[in-house]
């Protein structure tokens, strides 16, 4: 939590200083997961903008039991911080762009149901990874966008993993290396220019 409050501090920061140039963001496909999410991306030239992004889920859902009565704690715990160049085809904050980014996050996620992977298990560990975006932002008003993104990269993740069903046994410790798509926003975006 206090990385996480570091983050947003150091965002707000940036709106100081660059307020002319400046877009607002949340992802919503994290907000289709119950992830509160907020991104800030400043102009660093015609071509070029950063940005820095924070997501964080503390949110616990119904226990339910499963087809054997076992009782099954779903949770989806997690936050995540990433930063991001992108460059620019047309100019900065409209159309076509490509990117670098950087991430990396704690998780405690297990027993939902719509998730194969997360129906049985629960796994709570760390990841860290980088990658390349692509990118498309076309406005929708004077103020308000659309961001489409998704990116393909590294991740390295150690965890544990659990049963799923309350104070669920350890069942293993691993870590793990990853290459594949590592990045899908749809993001709702508003320009503070």
């Amino acid at each position: 939590m206090k990385r996480f409050s570091l983050l947003v501090l150091a965002g707000l920061l940036t709106l100081s200083l660059w307020g002319q140039d400046v877009e607002l963001k949340t992802n919503l496909l994290y907000l289709a997961t119950s992830t509160p999410n907020i991104g800030v991306e400043w102009k660093m030239n015609r071509h070029y903008t950063a940005s820095l992004m924070a997501a964080y889920n503390p949110f616990r859902f119904a226990q339910y039991a499963d087809a054997n009565g076992n009782t099954v704690n779903p949770k989806l715990h997690h936050w995540l911080a990433s930063a991001e160049t992108r460059y620019w085809f047309c100019e900065s904050f409209l159309g076509w762009n490509v990117g670098i980014n950087v991430f990396g996050g704690e998780y405690n996620a297990g027993g939902i149901r719509f998730i194969p992977a997360l129906k049985e298990r629960r796994y709570k560990g760390w990841a860290t990874g980088a990658g390349l975006t692509v990118g498309y932002q076309f406005p929708l008003s004077m103020r308000w966008s659309l961001d489409f993104s998704a990116g393909l990269g590294y991740l390295y993740t150690r965890y544990n993993r659990y049963s799923c069903y309350a104070c669920g046994d350890r069942q293993g410790q691993y870590k793990r290396n990853y290459l594949g798509p590592t990045k899908a926003a749809i993001s709702l975006v508003y320009s503070l220019k």
